[in-house]
């Protein structure tokens, strides 16, 4: 990216909204994370909210992404149906999201209302053809931060058909022929998968990185 800029991504939050109990595993270990064996109260929102202020109080510009499934995964989804999640995310300066298959979990209808109530940031599927025509997704958006334009195109997954690589593919590069060039950089959120992103790559061309859920 441009000096001076700086994109912050995230993905499949399921619900996980307070901080829970772990154990430190080798992995966390040798990441710098602290002890092997230690049992401690790790992530949920608040933590999400100190993460991006310091890297956004670093940095003179900044764009957050989310990959989708914010919904589903403790009691917090059944028991307020889905209000609470998208508050957090909105508050977290959210500045548009890929749709996840656990996303639609409301049912298309109630996800719109939800959204137009609680949230001002944009939930991206280029490639998922009925929720684009009901107006429940757009297929990219154009962000600007002082000057440095940044399009993002959405991939969703939708809870009742396995994701098509080849159609996410198309409607891809569709999306980035149209918009990319009056960007200064391409980024495409995507909620198919890894094995999936990595296959979409050889299939387009013109972004500048694949960030997924």
């Amino acid at each position: 990216g441009r000096r001076g800029s700086t994109r912050g991504h995230r993905a499949d939050l399921h619900a996980h909204l307070g901080p829970e109990r772990a154990t430190r595993g080798a992995h966390d270990a040798a990441r710098g994370l602290g002890d092997e064996g230690a049992t401690v109260l790790v992530g949920g929102a608040a933590r999400l909210a100190t993460a991006l202020e310091q890297a956004r109080s670093a940095e003179e510009r900044s764009v957050t992404l989310d990959a989708g499934d914010l919904f589903e995964g403790t009691d917090v989804y059944p028991l307020f149906g889905g209000v609470p999640e998208l508050r957090v995310l909105d508050s977290l300066a959210v500045d548009a999201q890929a749709l996840g298959n656990h996303d639609l979990a409301p049912g298309a209808t109630r996800l719109a209302a939800l959204r137009a109530e609680w949230v001002h940031f944009p939930l991206l599927a280029a490639n998922l053809g009925p929720e684009l025509a009901s107006g429940l997704v757009e297929g990219s958006t154009l962000l600007d931060r002082g000057g440095v334009r940044v399009a993002v195109v959405g991939l969703g997954h939708s809870p009742d058909r396995a994701p098509d690589v080849a159609a996410a593919a198309r409607a891809t590069q569709e999306r980035v022929d149209a918009i990319g060039p009056r960007a200064d950089g391409v980024v495409v959120l995507s909620h198919l998968g890894s094995d999936l992103d990595l296959k979409l790559v050889p299939l387009t061309t013109g972004e500048d990185v694949i960030l997924g859920g």
